[in-house]
């Protein structure tokens, strides 16, 4: 484990611990109203977006609110500029695997039209920051906070991976699982490896930074095209297994 992350972790408790898991109970209830909201405003996907967006800056908000309460500082979380270009170097080392596999690649084969330009910056903000909200508080807050109870590194890395895998099944259940059950499973399983993924992103410099960039390359990858490819599923399967061996592999050489 590096020795920074260690020593951070090592300084919360019990306490940090149930109000991460309090934080997690509630991001599942909100990921069920976000997916409620889908349907709702079915006729206007900008009102959607925009919406999003505000429930992505309050659920900012709300953590930074947590960790000034416990004068922790924003630090405690990821959030600072020490090795900031090393941190940002080592984000867009992962980035081509998204752009190429889970974007580019699915896109040619199925022959899809591109976003225009300006539709394409909209897209790229918004992608970024929901993935920015998502990473403060799951790997920047939960992660951290976990070790107030679980102090194995393994078991507290996986036990957030599989909350995070978690994390993403209320939609697909409001929505009546369009996808299909062995689909979610497999769904499930890729976001678990993309979180212990991150992990080790976030470990190298207790950073959010490198999370932040190739999250959003993820999300961002696939919304490029005007129609989504027939294909994007399966793509994001061979992108997420490839993703999560390469960092494996870096991860190991380095530690």
């Amino acid at each position: 484990m590096d020795l920074q992350y260690k020593q951070e972790v090592s300084k919360f408790n019990k306490k940090d611990a149930i109000i991460a898991i309090c934080l997690f109970a509630y991001w599942v209830v909100y990921a069920f109203i976000e997916g409620m909201l889908r349907p709702i405003f079915s006729m206007s996907e900008e009102i959607y977006d925009i919406t999003r967006i505000v429930f992505a800056v309050v659920n900012i908000s709300i953590v930074f609110a947590i960790v000034l309460i416990r004068k922790q500082g924003l630090g405690s979380i990821g959030l600072h500029k020490n090795r900031l270009w090393p941190a940002i170097c080592l984000g867009l080392m992962f980035v081509p695997i998204a752009v190429i596999i889970r974007g580019i690649l699915p896109g040619l084969i199925d022959d899809r039209v591109l976003y225009p330009l300006g539709s394409l910056a909209f897209i790229l903000v918004n992608t970024a920051l929901l993935a920015v909200r998502e990473d403060i508080a799951m790997v920047g807050f939960i992660q951290t906070r976990i070790y107030g109870l679980v102090k194995n590194d393994n078991w507290a890395i996986n036990i957030v991976a599989a909350m995070f895998a978690i994390l993403h099944v209320p939609q697909q259940l409001v929505t009546g699982i369009p996808m299909g059950v062995v689909n979610l499973i497999i769904w499930m399983i890729i976001c678990f490896f993309i979180h212990r993924a991150f992990v080790m992103l976030f470990k190298r410099y207790f950073s959010l930074i490198p999370v932040f960039i190739m999250h959003t390359a993820i999300n961002f990858s696939t919304s490029i095209w005007q129609e989504q490819s027939g294909i994007a599923f399966l793509f994001f399967a061979i992108f997420a297994v490839v993703f999560a061996v390469s960092v494996e592999i870096w991860y190991g050489k380095w530690r």
